[in-house]
């Protein structure tokens, strides 16, 4: 089971937790209903994400937030 977190770093460089879910499977469907989920939560967009590299998650990324810089 993955487990999703996101987290926020603020203007004094503390990384806070913001919000997390733990999905069933790692496929793409997942992935973009935890991002729109998050995204309906914190009503914002994040200007750049960190992951693992994989790839289902990747595209989710590429979909629901397609200007956000995915590193």
């Amino acid at each position: 089971m993955p487990l999703v977190l996101m987290t926020t770093i603020d203007n004094h460089g503390i990384t806070n937790l913001i919000g997390g879910c733990l999905l069933s499977n790692e496929r793409y469907e997942s992935y973009c209903w935890a991002l729109t989920k998050f995204c309906t939560a914190v009503q914002i967009s994040p200007d750049v994400v960190f992951s693992d590299g994989d790839t289902e998650l990747e595209r989710a990324i590429q979909k629901i937030w397609p200007s956000a810089v995915h590193l």
